[in-house]
């Protein structure tokens, strides 16, 4: 689909990678709800534009989800991620990131 990735199993690891590159778009599994926070922060800060996609196994009502929306998170998926949706969804946000 022409987009490049980078895959991290640390989310410090992400962010430190994010310092130095500018990822028009992060995937991060919020089930360290601590470090997903904290890493949600440090990437809005280095890239108020982002595109942050989240995975979760909480219901879209939950506090933990709010709280990750109300700090910039944008789309969430439940675990497992139907890979299809997730490429659309991908598709989508870097079309419209492309026009900015």
């Amino acid at each position: 689909q022409n987009h490049s990735a980078a895959v991290f199993t640390s989310l410090n690891d992400a962010v430190q990678w994010a310092e130095t590159h500018q990822p028009d778009l992060a995937i991060l599994d919020s089930r360290e709800e601590i470090a997903a926070v904290s890493a949600l922060k440090t990437l809005k800060t280095l890239n108020p534009r982002m595109n942050i996609f989240m995975t979760t196994t909480d219901s879209p009502a939950s506090d933990h989800v709010q709280a990750l929306r109300t700090l910039g998170a944008e789309v969430f998926f439940s675990r497992p991620i139907a890979i299809d949706e997730l490429e659309k969804r991908v598709v989508t946000i870097c079309s419209q990131t492309k026009r900015r």
